[in-house]
C-alpha cells in the first residue's frame, strides 16, 4: 500500500478535511500493519487529488485521519482499452487489480462463445467486489484515477457500436498459425486490445473480426494465461509507444 484511498463520501458532514474509515475499509488499514497513531501517510481522493495526512486513530474498526493537502496529480490515465473474455474467478481479481495499477482507461469483460458459463456468474463480476479490486490497484499505484470497467454478455452485439475510427485502432491477439500473424510489436496506432479465453476464439468470433476488419497480432507462440497476456498488451503499448 504505497498511498490511503478514500472516497468524498467518508468526509466528515462538519469538518470535511476530516475522514472517517470503519467496517471492512478500517479493517485492511488496521491489518496491514504499518501505519501507526501520528503517522504522515500518502493519501488520495477516488477521482481527484493526491496529498498528505495524518493519522488520528488507528484500529481494527475504526480509521480517522486529517488532511493535511490534497494539491497533486494522479498519473494520468493510458488511453489502452482492454476487452477480456470473462475468465476463472482468480483471473477477475488479478485483472481488475493490474487494470487499476497499470492505468489501463477502460476495461470490458464479455462472454465469449467459448467461455465457460459459470465464469460469468462469479462474484468477483459485482460491482461492490470491482471496486474494492480497483481501490487495492490505485493504493498499490499512488494513484486516484480508476478504469471504467463494465461487463457484456455479448462480444458481437457490442463491437458493431465501436466508430469506424475505433475499430481501426482495434486488434484481437491470437496465437493461432503465430508464425504467420502480425506481430504485436509491429503494430502501428491502436488503443483496444481483444483478449479471449484460454481456448481461444470461435469460427464465429473470427469471421466478426473479419466482417468489421479487425486484425490479429500475435504475442508469439506461446498460450498465455489471461492476466498475463492483458499485462503484456499494456507493457507493449507503453514502452513502443504505439497509443
Amino acid at each position: 500500500m504505497n498511498c490511503l484511498i478514500f472516497f468524498s463520501n467518508e468526509r466528515d458532514e462538519k469538518d470535511s478535511s476530516s475522514i472517517k474509515l470503519t467496517g471492512a475499509r478500517a479493517k485492511r488499514i488496521f491489518e496491514f500493519g504499518q501505519i501507526r497513531k501520528g503517522d504522515r501517510i500518502t493519501i488520495g481522493e477516488f477521482g481527484g487529488l493526491l496529498g498528505t495526512g495524518e493519522v488520528l486513530t488507528i484500529q481494527a474498526n475504526l480509521c480517522e485521519f486529517q488532511i493535511l493537502s490534497l494539491d497533486q496529480r494522479s498519473p494520468e490515465l493510458s488511453p489502452l482499452s482492454l476487452w477480456v473474455a470473462i475468465p476463472r474467478p482468480q483471473m477477475i481479481k488479478k485483472i481488475v487489480y493490474s487494470a487499476a495499477q497499470l492505468g489501463i482507461k477502460r476495461l470490458n469483460f464479455f462472454r465469449g462463445d467459448l467461455t465457460v458459463k459459470s465464469y460469468t456468474q462469479s462474484k468477483e463480476l459485482r460491482p461492490n467486489q470491482i471496486l474494492l479490486r480497483i481501490v487495492e490497484g490505485l493504493e498499490q499505484a499512488r494513484a486516484t484515477l480508476p478504469p471504467q470497467i463494465e461487463v457484456f454478455s455479448s462480444l458481437s452485439r457490442e463491437l458493431p457500436k465501436l466508430s469506424t475510427e475505433e475499430l481501426n485502432a482495434t486488434v484481437y491477439a491470437d496465437c493461432k498459425g503465430a508464425e504467420v500473424i502480425k506481430p504485436f510489436s509491429q503494430s502501428r496506432y491502436l488503443n483496444t486490445i481483444l483478449i479471449g479465453p484460454e481456448s481461444g476464439w470461435s469460427d464465429r468470433e473470427r469471421n466478426l473480426f473479419e466482417t468489421l476488419k479487425i486484425e490479429p497480432v500475435s504475442f508469439g507462440e506461446r498460450i498465455l494465461r489471461v492476466d498475463l497476456a492483458c499485462a503484456v498488451a499494456s507493457s507493449f503499448c507503453h514502452d513502443l509507444k504505439l497509443i
